[in-house]
């Protein structure tokens, strides 16, 4: 288990709740058009939705930026990881179970569980970015991992801390892409 700070470096909850990833998404719903067929009812979610959406077509896609230190463990250990909150889009329950603030549990209606929702993570300050198709992460929404160093960046709950870890280097459906002078361009 890796331990440095710097290694491990991922975004606070401060730094978190205050990235702005407007410019993610438009790139995101460009290689989703472009790309991958998307129909041009696209659109950008709302703050605390999914990040493009297509709610007619129940087609939609969530995106992420993850540091350069953050990618560079994902080729050390060979998955990556997708935040274990994320899995209501692709394990077709009908609630998601939401810790309140007085320690219930509140059954949220599940909106996404019907839907086929992609995956993009932004590496770094680059342009490059990984493609992972829904049906991949449907397919290894069990492969779970804890990594207890994240409640020292102020996310609590061992929820926050759990992760979807997928193999990333070695299943061809799974793309890495850069963005470069208007093109896409599969590496």
């Amino acid at each position: 288990m890796y331990t440095d700070r710097n290694y491990n470096k991922s975004q606070t909850n401060q730094e978190a709740s205050v990235y702005d990833d407007t410019n993610d998404r438009k790139i995101g719903m460009m290689f989703l058009y472009k790309e991958k067929g998307y129909s041009k009812n696209m659109r950008m979610g709302g703050t605390y939705d999914l990040d493009i959406e297509s709610p007619s077509e129940l087609v939609g896609c969530d995106v992420e930026r993850v540091s350069n230190t953050t990618y560079a463990k994902y080729k050390n250990l060979g998955y990556s990881n997708i935040p274990s909150r994320k899995s209501k889009y692709w394990n077709g329950k009908s609630t998601d179970p939401i810790l309140t603030k007085r320690g219930t549990i509140w059954d949220k209606p599940n909106t996404y569980q019907n839907w086929k929702i992609d995956y993009i993570q932004f590496i770094g300050d680059t342009n490059d970015f990984i493609y992972y198709p829904s049906s991949y992460i449907k397919e290894n929404i069990n492969n779970l991992t804890y990594e207890s160093h994240h409640s020292k960046n102020g996310w609590e709950g061992k929820k926050k801390g759990t992760f979807i870890s997928l193999r990333i280097f070695d299943d061809p459906v799974v793309e890495f892409w850069s963005w470069v002078d208007g093109k896409f361009i599969l590496k």
